[in-house]
């Protein structure tokens, strides 16, 4: 194990991340996910060097490390681009990450950069739209899977999932699949909170 204060000069490190295509196996690209989980520190009294860089990123958590910020603009990034090949693996370490350190992070903020990274101006080409918005849908059902998000980031994903599909019939059959999730954790009580709110209910049904 070690720590690393400079993660972006750090080969090994982002080999890791190189390594998450889905031309690797399985099992490699589980390994490289492991790897990058493992290797990141979640907090650190150390001062941020690129400020600019990660400044959707910095209420995360409270004093955040560069490497944690790094991995999370880098999966949340790459999952709302074009790069396709890596959006199984960058998935799966950001499902890990989650497991890992999800009760440490702010959700409300996660969803704010998801946000941000998936911003498409409407002028752009429907490729690359149609990229950012299937890839907000795969963060949030990767997000639903955890047991860390509150009644206001539940609506705040209806409230987007609903924009989302009136934006693109290709994506009917993803908003389908997580409005299916999303209704299967809140009547299975998986959220407890729920039962003694009526402004989830309230918000979804409005749209």
């Amino acid at each position: 194990y070690f720590n690393l204060y400079l993660l972006m000069d750090n080969s090994e490190f982002l080999s890791y991340f190189s390594n998450l295509t889905e031309n690797n196996s399985q099992e490699q690209i589980l390994k490289n996910a492991n790897n990058i989980i493992n290797t990141i520190t979640f907090s650190s009294s150390t001062p941020i060097t690129k400020v600019e860089k990660y400044k959707d990123y910095l209420k995360v958590t409270e004093n955040p490390s560069e490497d944690l910020l790094y991995t999370l603009r880098r999966l949340i990034g790459g999952i709302t681009s074009t790069g396709l090949e890596f959006r199984k693996g960058f998935t799966l370490t950001f499902s890990l990450l989650l497991t890992k350190y999800g009760n440490d992070l702010n959700m409300s903020e996660i969803l704010n950069c998801i946000q941000k990274e998936g911003y498409v101006p409407k002028n752009e080409r429907n490729f690359i739209k149609n990229s950012a918005m299937s890839g907000k849908l795969l963060l949030y059902k990767t997000l639903l899977s955890h047991k860390h998000l509150s009644v206001d980031n539940l609506l705040f994903i209806c409230k987007d999932t609903l924009t989302l599909s009136k934006s693109s019939k290709l994506l009917e059959e993803s908003v389908l699949v997580l409005f299916n999730d999303l209704f299967n954790k809140i009547f299975n009580g998986y959220y407890s909170q729920i039962k003694k709110e009526t402004k989830l209910y309230e918000g979804i049904f409005k749209q």
